[in-house]
């Protein structure tokens, strides 16, 4: 499901904003924008997230503005005499003068480095999940909105599946009677053209053989009882999507089965609908939590 939230501490370590973001998705996949200094805490933001959203692209963005004196410069001196000496060992080699100075060094990486002070790191992270968590409360409140909605429009759709499934049910004892009615309309035809009787034997061995093909009460019948199990789980709430997701696969196998065997164009129409809505609702289970 899709939603958005935002999050703001303040504290002696620093200013954090936390921007939330996330995007319909089958899995979770929570993806941190953080600043240098954040970099270790990456993991801790991901659980963070990970304790209340478990499904969807999520995507967390921290700004972070340290406080005064929550951070100090670091200076890696080996680094350092090593440039120091391989720039010197270069110009000489191309005959030019060195040019290494204070400046020069310190626009070089990892050169110097600004660390939080030790005694900051636990403020930070407190300052840092304060922020997050009212982001994440946020995307939350809002992904339940739009999870309310998705339900309402599936429990509708649900509900001309049902109904789809009942006509199909009332119409099948009707293809058997109507091939019946055929199959004694050919016989007639037959005896009056050639004067003889058929083998009545197997002519009943074929219908009940066609009658078998076409009977699909088995289908509906476990079709209704995914349909009754799918209504069970939406109004259990909670993390429903997967099981939803399961069921929804077992109806399209009985909705599949039920398009093969349909021998009239009316159950075959009904057919269509079912799997019309059934494609519908699979695409909204899957943004579901």
């Amino acid at each position: 499901m899709t939603g958005y939230g935002t999050g703001h501490a303040k504290s002696r370590a620093g200013v954090f904003d936390v921007e939330i973001r996330s995007v319909n998705g089958r899995y979770r996949d929570v993806r941190c924008v953080l600043p240098r200094e954040l970099f270790s805490l990456e993991s801790h933001v991901q659980e963070v997230v990970r304790r209340r959203i478990h499904r969807g692209q999520v995507t967390v963005s921290v700004s972070f503005l340290p406080g005064e004196g929550a951070d100090v410069a670091v200076v890696d001196e080996a680094l350092a005499t090593t440039v120091v000496r391989q720039l010197r060992r270069i110009a000489q080699k191309l005959d030019i003068p060195p040019a290494a100075t204070i400046e020069t060094l310190v626009r070089i990486p990892d050169v110097v480095r600004v660390v939080m002070k030790p005694v900051e790191a636990e403020k930070v992270i407190e300052a840092l999940t304060v922020s997050l968590e009212a982001a994440v409360k946020q995307l939350v409140a809002a992904r339940q909105r739009e999870g309310a909605a998705l339900v309402r429009d599936m429990r509708k759709r649900l509900a001309l599946v049902r109904d789809a499934s009942r006509k199909a049910r009332d119409l099948a004892p009707s293809v058997v009677e109507n091939y019946h009615a055929r199959v004694k309309r050919r016989i007639a035809e037959l005896t009056k053209q050639t004067g003889q009787e058929p083998d009545m034997v197997r002519v009943m061995t074929e219908v009940g053989i066609f009658t078998d093909r076409v009977d699909i009460s088995e289908e509906l019948t476990r079709l209704d009882s995914h349909i009754a199990e799918f209504t069970t789980t939406l109004k259990g709430g909670g993390e429903v999507g997967r099981r939803l997701d399961f069921i929804l696969q077992e109806m399209f196998r009985e909705a599949n089965t039920l398009g093969v065997k349909a021998a009239s164009a009316a159950v075959s129409s009904h057919v269509i609908r079912i799997k019309e809505e059934l494609e519908k609702m699979r695409e909204q289970a899957q943004n579901l939590e």
